[in-house]
């Protein structure tokens, strides 16, 4: 009996002295990655104004357009997409105030882009031009003021590079 005792004060022992060691063994601290949420993906240029009609020129040449008239000689870029939304819409109570155009492209190309600014009426604006993703080294916004004159069309170009876009030259009236 007493064999069993010290054979059984042995075994709890032994396993109190593997529980302690198991316990007190130093973790190793899980690596940290970083990795930064608003790049992950391709890169996305917008393009975002209030009230009027937006056209985007590639250095490629091809266009989209948030105008609603159709025109089959645009060709819109592949990832490209213009839209506008208004609030209130289908209310009977939303005017072209309460909208806003938007145009959205996947994996600019690098360049210069034209951009076409069309109102039926005066307005002062201001276009927001973002740019976020894996293909830019840093994300960001610049905001360009332009005025437009009434049914007439504004234009402007926009470098867009690999460390963001800004604008390249003044907006000037397109005459026909």
């Amino acid at each position: 009996m007493a064999l069993r005792f010290v054979v059984l004060l042995g075994v709890l022992a032994g396993s109190a002295a593997l529980a302690w060691k198991a316990l007190t063994k130093p973790q190793a601290r899980p690596k940290q990655v970083i990795v930064q949420t608003d790049r992950l993906g391709p890169g996305v240029l917008t393009v975002a104004v209030a009230a009027v009609d937006l056209e985007l020129i590639a250095p490629d040449g091809r266009r989209v357009h948030t105008a609603s008239r159709s025109d089959t000689s645009i060709t819109p870029s592949p990832g490209v997409e213009g839209r506008v939304d208004c609030a209130g819409f289908g209310s009977g109570k939303q005017d072209d105030t309460e909208c806003t155009a938007t145009i959205t492209m996947q994996n600019p190309v690098w360049g210069d882009y034209k951009l076409r600014v069309t109102s039926p009426d005066l307005r002062g604006e201001t276009i927001t031009v973002g740019w976020t993703g894996s293909t830019f080294t840093r994300s960001g916004a610049t905001s360009i003021g332009i005025t437009v004159q009434p049914r007439q069309t504004v234009e402007f170009s926009v470098i867009v590079a690999p460390e963001g876009a800004s604008q390249r030259t003044a907006p000037v009236v397109v005459r026909p």
